[in-house]
């Protein structure tokens, strides 16, 4: 049973009680044993180096780079993308409540694991409870995605869960411009108002426990389908009658009748 079913606990750390390590002792340690948890890699540059298969559960990641290095190659600029294929970044802070952006462009994570183990419901309650102590929050008590870079990211069979994508407040959402989600999860995250139209979302998972989290996502009208097929109810009752409305009235009326969804030509 995880720490949300027993009702979430934020963490006592913030980002000044982590451990600070710098870029050398973070690749020392991806090639040795690869597990970099509750550390403190916040600002660093990894462009195109491998990090594939470490695990950054419950780092301070935000601001990090993770873009392409550009290469000379005869004459030629060549983008070499920086790999973190089968990482685990469960609980690690990506964007600190300042808004601090993080760049996942052009990244290789296939397989990857993003998110947070306290539910969107769970954060609301102590995102409230911090204001009525009139304070900011801190990294890990954001639990958001604000001003995550993933463009042109491939992210095929990533996993994301309970990941708050920030849509609602302009100027702080995340950008995933022709992105690949390619057999992705995006479980009870919540992306209002956030543009899928220029990515690929082909067998693409939508777990949802609340319709309103699609509310205002942006969808181009041939990915209608793939959205509608793509959408999985939390409450196995409602998914038969969902499935039943799509048949009968088309998948882009009912997106935006049940979601919200807009569908652009």
């Amino acid at each position: 049973m995880n720490n949300s079913e027993h009702g979430y606990q934020p963490p006592e750390e913030s980002r000044d009680s982590l451990k600070k390590l710098t870029k050398a002792e973070v690749l020392a340690i991806m090639s040795k044993d690869k597990k970099l948890d509750n550390a403190d890699i916040n600002g660093l540059k990894f462009n195109g180096e491998n990090l594939s298969g470490g695990s950054f559960r419950g780092c301070n990641a935000s601001d990090i780079d993770l873009s392409p290095k550009i290469e000379n190659i005869e004459g030629k600029e060549i983008e070499v993308p920086t790999d973190i294929s089968n990482t685990d970044w469960t609980n690690t802070a990506l964007a600190s409540a300042k808004g601090d952006s993080t760049s996942f462009k052009g990244v290789k994570a296939e397989n990857a694991k993003f998110g947070f183990e306290i539910t969107l419901t769970e954060r609301e309650k102590i995102l409230k409870q911090i204001q009525q102590e009139k304070r900011a929050p801190n990294e890990f008590e954001c639990g958001a995605y604000y001003n995550f870079d993933g463009r042109k990211g491939n992210f095929k069979g990533t996993k994301w869960t309970n990941v708050d994508f920030g849509g609602e407040f302009e100027g702080h959402e995340a950008f995933l411009s022709e992105a690949d989600f390619t057999n992705a999860t995006f479980d009870k995250c919540n992306l209002r108002g956030i543009d899928l139209s220029k990515a690929n979302l082909d067998g693409v998972k939508f777990i949802v426990n609340d319709e309103s989290l699609l509310d205002g996502m942006v969808i181009r009208s041939d990915q209608a389908e793939i959205m509608a097929k793509g959408i999985v109810y939390e409450d196995k009752e409602l998914q038969p009658r969902f499935e039943f409305a799509v048949d009968c009235d088309g998948p882009k009326i009912i997106l935006w009748e049940c979601f919200g969804i807009q569908v652009i030509d």
